[in-house]
């Protein structure tokens, strides 16, 4: 009990203020920044708020810009996975992976903010701990995915120096290596969740904008600050730019080729990082113990803003660019509609090609049955009929030999129309096929070309 009340004196207040922390009016702002005096510590003016006319507008603003961004990425994010041919190369599945706590944070955010603004003060406890939860998912998500994706280019261009063949890592390894780091963020987002005074991490209201988590007393400082931020972000950011240190000193980047554009493209992911998500921990963690209200929604706003660029640059790849127009365009539900249909029209030259064989086959097959006729009519003429064999022919016979020889003549002329149109039929069959297997064919080499002549690394070209 003498703990808990120390921490709510801390607060500013006695065991009211402390429950308001711990307990299930958590999502009310401790106290206001009219309430602040001489006597106030950090903690408080951490927690301070503003007026609730304030609040709704920042949380409509915030609503707006967030929404905004969180639709692109996503857009970008299902155009990469719609598209088997660009997310199949692995450099390319590590930003499909990156976009992921991106728009996830974004959007939820978004969505946060709109319930806030309408309800005219913060939601509710649940929805404190759930916003805390996918902060902490986005921001701790997007700096281990850099982490990694500055490992692999740290790799590829010590091999590279050292002329030592880079393997590209597989499908399957980005993908345990992604999950994994999100695996971790999530383990770091639950400790908001889990309430306890004992327990030196908590999670509340900063300026009354947004639930994250925050320091309540020294404890919880040191905890915050040694532990929780270094395992947060600390640890990947600053591999990150030790990674960029190491690649300049030793002179690593490539004067040119695939490697260097490939570098410098995933370079401008970690500085687009570094640039936001650095001043956006100063001003929501920092700067709220000195400068209340403006900066903690500065810090968000700029935090936000982190997501438009990193999906800006992951757009100017350029098979990633055109993957994201075709799907804004819907090329790819065009595309198949037209391939049913080239399935069709193909059914239907089968069946007449079908057809004209039946035809031609009958046609044959008819001549054939009337020669036969007049050979055996011939022979009965010759052996019981009313002239002899060696004799001459009647003018009736002589009718009915022209009458089956015309008759043959007919069928003879039909036969061969039925072979041209079958010949005809078969050169345009041949002809469609031919240009689909050319068109595969061709996609084919060139992937293959780029493999070759890069040992596997994506054309990167910014």
């Amino acid at each position: 009990m003498a703990d808990q009340i120390e921490i709510a004196d801390n607060y500013g207040g006695g065991e009211n203020n402390f429950d308001n922390t711990f307990g299930d009016n958590k999502a009310i702002p401790r106290l206001r920044m009219n309430e602040l005096n001489e006597n106030s510590t950090r903690y408080d003016q951490m927690a301070a708020a503003p007026p609730d006319e304030t609040l709704v507008y920042y949380w409509y603003t915030w609503a707006v810009i967030t929404v905004s961004v969180g639709l692109f990425s996503f857009l970008l994010f299902a155009s990469i996975l719609t598209n088997k041919k660009v997310r199949r190369k692995p450099f390319n599945l590590y930003l499909l992976y990156l976009l992921v706590p991106d728009f996830t944070f974004s959007l939820l955010c978004g969505i946060t903010c709109f319930m806030n603004a309408f309800k005219g003060s913060y939601y509710s406890k649940a929805m404190c701990n759930m916003q805390q939860w996918y902060t902490v998912f986005g921001i701790g998500g997007s700096a281990w995915i850099n982490a990694i994706i500055a490992y692999q280019v740290h790799a590829m261009l010590k091999d590279s120096n050292v002329r030592r063949r880079y393997r590209v890592p597989t499908s399957n390894a980005v993908s345990l290596q992604c999950l994994a780091a999100f695996a971790w963020v999530i383990f770091l987002g639950s400790w908001g969740v889990y309430e306890e005074a004992r327990f030196p991490f908590h999670s509340g209201l900063i300026s009354g904008l947004a639930c994250l988590p925050t320091e309540v007393d020294e404890e919880s400082s040191y905890y915050f600050w040694l532990l929780f931020v270094p395992l947060f972000v600390g640890i990947p950011t600053f591999y990150g730019l030790h990674v960029s240190f190491d690649i300049q000193r030793r002179k690593l980047l490539p004067p040119t080729g695939k490697r260097r554009l490939l570098s410098i493209y995933f370079g401008r992911l970690l500085l687009v990082f570094c640039i936001f998500w650095i001043p956006s921990v100063i001003l929501i963690f920092v700067l709220p113990s000195f400068t209340p209200s403006w900066s903690g929604f500065a810090g968000g706003t700029w935090s936000h803003l982190q997501t438009l660029m990193s999906a800006v640059v992951i757009s100017r790849k350029p098979d990633i660019y055109k993957a994201f127009m075709d799907f804004l365009c819907c090329r790819p539900f065009v595309a198949k509609v037209r391939g049913r249909e080239l399935g069709s029209e193909s059914q239907k030259e089968d069946a007449r090609a079908s057809t004209v064989r039946w035809e031609k086959s009958f046609v044959l097959r008819s001549g054939v049955s009337s020669r036969r006729s007049y050979t055996d009519d011939s022979q009965s003429v010759g052996v019981g009929g009313t002239a002899p064999a060696d004799g001459p022919l009647t003018g009736g016979d002589s009718s009915s030999i022209l009458d089956i020889s015309g008759n043959l003549m007919e069928r003879k002329n039909l036969s061969s129309e039925a072979e041209g149109a079958l010949e005809a039929t078969t050169e345009l069959s041949n002809d469609l096929k031919k240009s689909i297997e050319s068109n595969d064919q061709l996609e084919i080499s060139d992937e293959s070309d780029d493999e070759v002549k890069d040992d596997g690394i994506e054309d990167a070209m910014v």
